[in-house]
């Protein structure tokens, strides 16, 4: 059976102030909420591509960002984002380089989107505070159609 996709037209930018100079361990605030509640924007699955900047100084060895989706269900309430509980919102992680002095582009694909409402965030384990400026976390949703 043949697969195709059904996608936004274009990728969204949910991340981009919201990362600057974020220090090693540290979470993102919270991105603007996520609509996948309307009719024609609800996906199931998203591609997200993390830009990184190239940062002042190498990044350490086994460098990684997080990626969260933190849900809404009763549609006022998101869920908790502090200590631990960050964890149960968890979507993935992307490695990058060591190489600090270029800038890093990776790409998570077929992360299960949130059923209603969503904010993204991210946490910095690359081992040094993000570069001030010129980071950026982009979706783009899709879903499945077997044909």
């Amino acid at each position: 059976m043949a697969n195709k996709y059904t996608a936004r037209s274009a990728a969204v930018t949910v991340l981009t102030t919201e990362l600057n100079g974020i220090t090693n361990g540290s979470t993102s605030t919270l991105s603007a909420t996520q609509d996948n509640t309307t009719a024609g924007l609800r996906f199931p699955l998203a591609q997200v591509e993390i830009n990184l900047a190239a940062q002042a100084t190498n990044r350490a060895a086994g460098a990684y960002v997080a990626v969260y989706f933190i849900p809404e269900l009763d549609g006022t309430n998101f869920g908790t984002t502090t200590g631990e509980c960050l964890d149960n919102y968890f979507v993935g992680s992307a490695s990058v380089n060591s190489a600090a002095l270029t800038a890093a582009t990776m790409i998570l694909d077929r992360v299960r989107v949130p059923v209603g409402n969503y904010k993204v965030a991210i946490k910095n384990g690359t081992g040094q505070a993000l570069a001030a400026s010129g980071n950026t976390v982009e979706l783009r949703t899709y879903s499945n159609e077997d044909v």
